[in-house]
């Protein structure tokens, strides 16, 4: 018996995608945005000849099974009970349109190029086969973007993709993921029957004109993580619909990721449409729910009385630095960034009060801040110059009104320690003499309250400091910050990159996102391992252990060049948990 199951992502633009300069041609009439597809999909042919869409991807696969014990094609495969997989493939691939650009009665059509559908090995298990399969190419209208070498602009089309997932069962169910996307347009997840089923909840024109070519693209060595939305109500779809398409334009409105859209038991009066991004539902302090474009919000307010029910809050991590021991300048660094340890964590409001080290990439949110004071704490995991070089050019803690607390590792007198590092002859300046309070405090091991967040700390090894990682929570969400580990001094473990030790799991246990240093490759550790640094099949390793739902490989070695950490992410595709590798100025959501 053959069962054939399809999973199709659709990719179009609605009107809030364009930025800048580029909205010009959709604004004068000779570009066009897309209506929103159908809540079902019949005859994707058809969609594309009618120009509805920008490209499909149709991940259409089958798999044999029969009951009987004779294999097929000469194969063993596995087998549940009595249903025995015989053979399974490929059935489906990608459809891209066109752009047209129309000026008066004249008008010119821009043909996209396709790129070869890249399907890969299935996945063959005891009673399942998953499939993969990327689909997308070059965009129809090319358009300048900038490039760091003359002449300074290249003009190209970029490239949008979606990489899907579809796991077949012998039992005949089904199911679906959407592993990779472009950061635009948008892309609606249709199911086997046909059926709008999810959508991506995020739209990065910006990031996506400057960087979707070449080996930023699963063609190339990349792909990029979807952030992936459940579908809105049939009546929240027509009153989209009804909102965008009426005579007066609604007033549209920017959150910071991290502010609160709207707070429970305030006065409310407003009813909102959710264009773009991912909201948290909070009742009384429990998430409930995560909404995703195409949400309204705000009704219950406007029918029972006008008290908002709910509080609806986006959380954040702000990567502000991501090198280890030293900073590394220059044009092989741009994209993952070449500033040392700095993270901050936003909950709450629109700023961040609470940052992970102190080292050069605290610079960064000085400019995220936007002229801004900090008032805050910055908890330093250890004293090496890497993460505390950044404190006296935090020019956003320098003014007359903030509040600048700095915790350390408990050891001896907490200013004297710190002014060691920073005081003449070292540094001219001693951080007493900075503007604004700034206190330097001892930490010791165990939990906190800090900045509204639940923080443990534990000591990690590392070389020649005491050293402490940080397991950092919301009540909703966690991430594991471990930036400096040195696991050999305590045993090589089982497979001679250090040992899974009590407080590393404790702190990794379970957490959303795990965030640990991965300074070596396994080929380049051997010859490096009393360096006081983890290789990155550790951290991985450490993550999957724990329990963790993704690791991000963090104080990359100065000399890893954009290209290296590229390549390495890439072989890493499919890893289980997810793996990424931090990019300085990149922001991450927390589920």
């Amino acid at each position: 018996m053959k069962i054939e199951r399809v999973v199709t992502s659709i990719s179009w633009i609605p009107s809030e995608a364009i930025k800048g300069a580029l909205k010009v041609p959709f604004e004068v009439g000779m570009a066009h945005y897309d209506d929103p597809l159908p809540d079902v999909i019949h005859d994707l042919e058809s969609l594309r000849a009618a120009d509805k869409f920008r490209f499909a991807n149709e991940l259409r696969a089958w798999i044999e099974i029969e009951d009987s014990s004779e294999g097929w094609g000469g194969r063993s495969l596995p087998s549940r009970g009595d249903s025995r997989i015989t053979g399974f493939g490929y059935s489906g691939g990608g459809q891209i349109g066109s752009t047209t650009l129309r000026l008066g009665s004249k008008e010119m059509t821009f043909a996209a190029a396709a790129y070869p559908t890249i399907q890969r090995d299935p996945e063959v298990g005891p009673n399942y086969v998953k499939f993969v399969q990327t689909a997308g190419g070059r965009t129809g209208a090319p358009a300048p973007r900038p490039v760091p070498h003359p002449p300074f602009f290249q003009i190209s089309a970029p490239t949008a993709w979606t990489t899907l997932n579809l796991t077949i069962y012998s039992d005949g169910r089904s199911e679906f993921e959407v592993t990779g996307a472009s950061p635009f347009p948008r892309h609606w997840i249709y199911d086997h029957e046909g059926k709008l089923a999810a959508k991506s909840g995020l739209i990065d024109f910006k990031d996506w004109s400057k960087h979707a070519f070449g080996e930023r693209t699963p063609w190339g060595a990349e792909d990029s993580p979807a952030l992936v939305t459940a579908v809105e109500t049939a009546l929240e779809r027509e009153l989209s619909f009804l909102i965008m398409r009426a005579g007066k334009k609604p007033e549209k409105r920017k959150i910071k990721a991290g502010k609160a859209l709207t707070e429970q038991g305030q006065e409310g009066n407003e009813l909102y449409l959710l264009l773009d991004g991912v909201l948290q539902v909070d009742v009384d302090g429990n998430v409930l729910a995560e909404l995703g474009p195409g949400a309204i919000l705000g009704e219950r307010a406007l029918l029972e009385g006008g008290r908002r029910t709910a509080t609806l809050r986006a959380l954040t991590l702000l990567i502000c630095g991501t090198r280890g021991s030293t900073p590394s300048p220059g044009a092989a660094f741009i994209r993952y960034g070449g500033q040392t340890s700095c993270i901050a964590v936003a909950h709450d409001d629109d700023d961040p009060h609470l940052v992970l080290d102190g080292g050069t990439g605290l610079r960064r949110l000085t400019t995220f801040l936007e002229g801004r004071t900090f008032n805050g704490t910055i908890l330093v995991g250890h004293l090496h110059w890497d993460h505390t070089h950044g404190l006296p050019f935090f020019r956003a803690g320098d003014q007359p009104d903030a509040r600048v607390h700095v915790l350390i590792p408990s050891q001896g007198d907490a200013s004297a320690v710190m002014a060691r590092a920073v005081s003449p002859p070292h540094f001219p300046v001693r951080l007493e003499e900075l503007r604004g309070t700034w206190t330097v405090e001892n930490l010791e091991p165990g939990e906190n309250d800090i900045e509204g967040f639940h923080v443990t700390s534990l000591d990690i090894p590392h070389k020649l400091s005491r050293t402490y990682g940080f397991r950092v929570s919301d009540g909703t969400s966690a991430i594991a910050y471990m930036s400096d580990h040195w696991p050999t001094s305590i045993g090589p473990g089982a497979d001679g990159f250090g040992e899974y030790h009590d407080n590393a799991l404790a702190l990794a246990e379970g957490v959303d996102m795990l965030i640990h240093d991965a300074q070596y490759t396994s080929e380049e550790f051997p010859s490096r391992a009393d360096f006081g640094h983890s290789a990155m099949e550790y951290a991985i390793g450490l993550g999957r252990k724990a329990g963790a739902k993704a690791v991000m490989l963090y104080h990359h070695d100065p000399d890893r060049t954009d290209d290296d950490l590229d390549r390495i992410v890439t072989s890493l595709n499919g890893t289980k948990p997810r793996v990424y590798a931090a990019a300085e100025g990149s922001v991450i959501e927390l589920p």
